[in-house]
Order: structure tokens, then C-alpha cells, then sequence
């Protein structure tokens, strides 16, 4: 065609360019077409620091720690059109299903969460389409992205730990409180109910004892012991 519009033939210099230009066009638009397909159907794995990018905005922007795993999987689903993703935690000696993405089906890539040396959960993913295996590709990203998520992971756990403690503080702290309001009830009864009548019936006994000393002296000192005595028993209640 350059040869037609230039009128020069078969012109070797002319070949050469039409051969350099066409490299030029065609490798740029190779590229750009192969990563429109690439993302079409695997997302965005040859992209490993964009799904990363991706992942860390939206853990910026989640306010609550009870979304950050759910966006988690979200997020790493969509970006790589995965059928399934979802994070267990550890929890004594069992795992439970902390946040889920799509169906489960019954084959799934399983990746330990792992942080400080300690195993803290798992990260559960599906491929793509049935009998579909994941290639070096998808490994290599998903390895990258198994980090992030187990200092995501950890983070939801210690959170929600401090969470059950703090629950815990305040309701043993509610317990003091109601024990002591029990206590000072119980006290207040007991000074009116128990208290209040014996230190009357004391000072009734003390006005007996006044007047029986000029007439009947012994009935007075007899009385002035039981009385002692009561003082003293009265002395130990309190």
C-alpha cells in the first residue's frame, strides 16, 4: 500500500519501514488487546499490585471491624472472578467461617493464614469455573495477597477478643454494682429489724434496773448481769 501510494514498487527502504511501522502499531495494540482478554476472564491477576491497591483501599474505607473480612473476600473474588473465597478463623480447636463470597462447591484451594509463626485461620478459594485449575500466575498473586489477609485476620480476632473482654469487664462490674446495693439493703434492714429494737429493749431493761435498786437490790443486780450480757451479744452482732 505505501509502495501503491508513494509510487515506488517494491522499494526495499519502503519495505523496511511499512515492516518497522506495523511492529510499532501492532505490539502495542497486541498487548493492550491480550490484557483486555487476560482481565475478561482472570481478573486481575497479572496485575498482583492493583488487586492489592484495590484491597487496601476498601479496608480504608471500612469503618467497622465486622465488614473488614467480608470485604475482604469481596474484593479478592471480583478481582480475580473467582466462585467462591471465604476466611476461617481459629477458635479453639475448631475453625468457623468468619466471612464467604458465592457458592461453596465440594474442591477448594485451601491457604494457611498465618501470623507471628501461629496459624489463625485459612483462606478458602474456588476456581474460576468447574475443573479449572488455578496456574503459577494465580498462585504467586494469591500467596501475595494470603499475607494481607492474615494481618486482617489477626487484627478482626485481637479486636474482637478486647471486645469479649470489655463485655466481661462490665458485666462484672454490674455485679459489684448489684452486690453492693444487696449489701447496703441487707444492712439498712438489718439496722432497722435487728438493731434498732435490741438497743431499745437494752435501754427499757437499764430503766428496770434504776428503779428496782432501792426497793429490791438482788432483783437489780440479777437483772444488771442478764442486762451485761445482752449488751455484750449485742456488741458481737454489730
Amino acid at each position: 500500500y505505501l509502495g501503491a501510494l508513494f509510487r515506488t514498487g517494491t522499494s526495499l527502504p519502503v519495505s523496511l519501514f511499512a515492516a518497522g511501522l506495523v511492529a510499532v502499531l501492532f505490539q502495542p495494540l497486541r498487548e493492550r488487546l491480550q490484557r483486555g482478554a487476560n482481565r475478561l476472564f482472570y481478573g486481575q491477576r497479572d496485575e498482583p499490585y492493583a488487586v492489592i491497591i484495590r484491597l487496601s483501599q476498601r479496608l480504608e474505607a471500612t469503618l467497622t471491624p465486622d465488614t473488614v473480612l467480608s470485604t475482604i473476600v469481596e474484593t479478592v473474588a471480583q478481582a480475580l472472578k473467582l466462585s467462591y473465597t471465604a476466611i476461617l478463623l481459629q477458635e479453639d480447636d475448631a475453625l468457623t467461617s468468619a466471612a464467604s463470597y458465592g457458592k461453596q462447591p465440594v474442591e477448594l484451594l485451601t491457604f494457611p493464614l498465618i501470623y507471628q509463626r501461629e496459624t489463625i485461620g485459612q483462606l478458602q478459594l474456588a476456581p474460576r469455573s468447574p475443573g479449572e485449575t488455578f496456574t503459577p500466575a494465580d498462585l504467586r498473586l494469591l500467596q501475595e495477597l494470603t499475607h494481607q489477609v492474615s494481618l486482617a485476620a489477626h487484627t478482626v480476632r485481637l479486636t474482637a477478643d478486647l471486645q469479649r473482654s470489655n463485655e466481661h469487664l462490665q458485666a462484672a462490674r454490674a455485679r459489684l454494682v448489684t452486690t453492693r446495693e444487696e449489701e447496703r439493703r441487707r444492712l439498712r434492714r438489718d439496722l432497722h429489724d435487728g438493731l434498732g429494737p435490741t438497743l431499745a429493749a437494752l435501754a427499757l431493761t437499764a430503766s428496770t434496773v434504776s428503779e428496782l435498786i432501792p426497793a429490791e437490790p438482788e432483783t437489780a443486780v440479777a437483772l444488771a448481769n442478764t442486762l451485761q450480757n445482752d449488751i455484750r451479744a449485742t456488741v458481737g452482732d454489730i
